[in-house]
């Protein structure tokens, strides 16, 4: 066999791997980001939820509000930190 087939081959090998490495790489993240998301979800639902069962805006809600409105900024974007900003001064 000639070399120059084997190092084509061998070119060609490296090239699938590089390239389901950074497939496993972008799924991983989006992966990451959807956690991410869904906890901030989950943490705003807990304060709503405790918001409804008393009926009080306490001091520990409101800062846990003010932690998941931050990071919803930053994952979510400008649209919905906005809404969760009306949603709080109509609270």
């Amino acid at each position: 066999m000639n070399w120059t087939v084997i190092t084509s081959v061998a070119a060609v090998a490296a090239v699938m791997v590089a390239a389901l490495q950074w497939l496993t790489a972008q799924t991983k993240l989006a992966l990451d980001i959807h956690a991410t998301r869904y906890a901030i979800y989950q943490d705003l639902r807990e304060i709503v939820t405790g918001f409804l069962q008393n009926l009080n805006f306490s001091n520990e809600l409101h800062a846990r509000f003010l932690d998941a409105q931050s990071r919803a900024r930053f994952h979510f974007g400008a649209e919905v930190d906005q809404y969760l900003d009306s949603a709080a001064s109509h609270g």
